[in-house]
């Protein structure tokens, strides 16, 4: 019974793997070599080579199995075999026949030995052995290049959905910024015992229940307590003398300048008239040249600074402020606050990142404290 077609895939990814057999011989001419000349006999696309520098550039071209003439290379040949194929990356899964007996042959399995993709074929194979061989290495590499096209497509799958979730936090964490921070704002204004602060403590909740919803959505496998958002808005809160302590002490923020660059409008407003009621001085931008150009008039002890910015965004703006002062405290807000989010903020010169919405007594105890040691807030 005559080997089988090789498999066909439906795919366009399995039609483009390499059908290209390659025979490795020091025998000189296209079917010098028996194992050369059965294959070209038959319906196989066959590449003959006779040197290692051939073979390099023609398995960057695409192969689909290699046989190697194992009895026919000199010893200068078959140590260069050696270092070619323990170097060649691309030999990693590409199915290896060896082809002859004697002791040649038994050195190049020796130092094949580390790959699993070496198949040996005593002298002298059938041409039907030799044919259904290159055909189920071509068939393997045709499956090779399918799962290989369907893990790529999973993954590209994966980070699409990674970023999508992160855009999504990022959208839904701005205005619940703005909500957290008019609500400090309320409390400060209003105080536990006015008409509204029972709706108040009703938003605040629903404000800590969504944030919390987006950190799992995001980032599922974080620990609450190693998460950044480890909410204190809901009570019992702190006292002290019977006051609320929700902000830093008046000698703390005293004659403190403070810089917020924050484009959203209602954010910036809300943040600057909370700080301003917490005791320092403040200048608010909406844009990064705004908030450098602020920077460089007032010379700000503390700047708080949005990452997703017009014009120049919050990674140059930190480096600015980083140059022209290097023991300023320069934190980071913003809306997304994975791993690398937050590597790319301290390399660009932040001290902390701090992820929206923004828990006002977390910002106040971190105003209080002196500038430290750049790691995550």
């Amino acid at each position: 019974m005559e080997p089988r077609e090789p498999q066909r895939f439906a795919s366009e990814e399995a039609a483009a793997a390499p059908d290209r057999v390659l025979v490795l011989t020091a025998d000189v001419g296209p079917t010098a070599d028996p194992t050369a000349r059965a294959l070209a006999d038959s319906d196989l696309s066959v590449r003959v080579v006779h040197e290692i520098g051939e073979l390099r550039g023609e398995l960057e071209r695409g192969a689909g199995a290699l046989f190697v003439a194992a009895a026919t290379l000199s010893p200068a040949q078959l140590k260069s075999l050696l270092t070619g194929l323990a170097e060649e990356p691309s030999m990693e899964r590409l199915p290896v026949f060896v082809v002859g007996n004697g002791e040649r042959r038994h050195k190049v399995v020796e130092a094949l030995a580390a790959l699993d993709n070496v198949t040996l074929l005593e002298t002298p194979p059938s041409e039907r052995t030799l044919i259904a061989a290159a055909r189920a290495a071509l068939r393997e590499r045709q499956r090779q290049a399918y799962v290989g096209q369907l893990l790529g497509r999973i993954e590209e799958a994966e980070e699409r959905e990674e970023r999508l979730l992160a855009a999504i936090g990022h959208e839904l964490r701005n205005p619940l910024g703005v909500i957290a921070t008019a609500l400090s704002l309320m409390r400060r204004l209003e105080g536990d015992d006015g008409p509204t602060a029972r709706y108040r403590r009703m938003i605040e909740r629903q404000v800590e229940t969504l944030t919390t919803k987006i950190d799992e959505m995001i980032d599922p496998d974080r620990t609450p307590a190693g998460s950044e958002h480890q909410r204190e808005w809901p009570p019992p809160s702190r006292r002290d003398g019977g006051r609320r302590r929700d902000a830093p002490s008046a000698r703390a923020a005293d004659g403190t300048p403070l810089l917020v660059v924050e484009d959203n409008d209602d954010a910036r407003s809300a943040l600057v008239e909370l700080l301003e009621l917490w005791g320092y001085r403040v200048w608010g931008a909406g844009t990064g040249e705004e908030g450098a150009e602020l920077a460089s008039q007032f010379d700000p002890d503390i700047a708080l600074v949005d990452l997703d910015l017009p014009g120049i965004d919050g990674y140059e703006v930190a480096r600015r402020l980083r140059q022209a002062r290097a023991n300023r405290l320069i934190i980071a807000m913003s809306g997304y606050g994975q791993p690398q989010d937050r590597e790319r903020s301290f390399a660009s010169g932040f001290d902390r990142h701090l992820v929206k919405p923004v828990d006002p007594r977390r910002l106040a105890r971190l105003l209080e404290k002196p500038r430290t040691a750049q790691g995550a807030a």
